[in-house]
Parts: structure tokens; sequence; C-alpha cells
């Protein structure tokens, strides 16, 4: 499982970084999901 989740994070921020568009087409709970992990991002 902890596999799966970290494959859905890379996913997440391949789409943060090849722009931030495809942070929007995910549904609330996904975005929910990209703000904390890009203020982790930031915070590193």
């Amino acid at each position: 499982a902890s596999a799966a989740f970290a494959a859905l994070e890379d996913r997440v921020l391949q789409r943060v970084l090849a722009g931030g568009p495809g942070a929007a087409e995910p549904p609330a709970r996904e975005e929910g999901k990209v703000r904390p992990v890009g203020q982790i991002r930031w915070a590193v």
C-alpha cells in the first residue's frame, strides 16, 4: 500500500511541476492533497 501511495504522490508532483493546470483537473480531495505536499516541498 505504501508503494502505491508513493506512486500517487509522484504523479501529483509531476503534474504540479508540469505547470500546475493538472492540479486543477483532479477533484477537491486530490487538491487538498496537492496543497500540503506543495507546502512540504517548499519547507524542504
